[in-house]
């Protein structure tokens, strides 16, 4: 990502920092979830009827949680990047 100088207006800057924002949220949001969704169904046990709704539930957020743009570690970088002004990769995603 260019800086002011090269082209980059303030306004596509603020932009920029407003979707590696709220990707970084996305991101944190899908962490806290797969959190609370691993410790409900380690709490349940063997209670826990097989191919049931809570089941589906955990397989379908893990799977949601492993999508490239709900990572954290990628998503806070390019956070940080945009808020210090510093380059982003050229295959950086927002």
């Amino acid at each position: 990502m260019a800086r002011e100088g090269a082209g980059v207006s303030q306004r596509a800057l603020a932009g920029f920092q407003e979707r590696a924002k709220y990707r970084t949220n996305a991101a944190t949001i899908s962490d806290l979830t797969i959190q609370a969704v691993n410790a409900m169904v380690r709490n349940l046990g063997r209670s826990l009827p097989p191919n049931g709704p809570i089941e589906r539930c955990f397989r379908d957020f893990h799977s949601m949680a492993s999508h490239f743009l709900l990572q954290t570690n990628p998503a806070a970088e390019i956070f940080g990047r945009t808020m210090l002004g510093l380059d982003l990769s050229p295959n950086a995603r927002i």
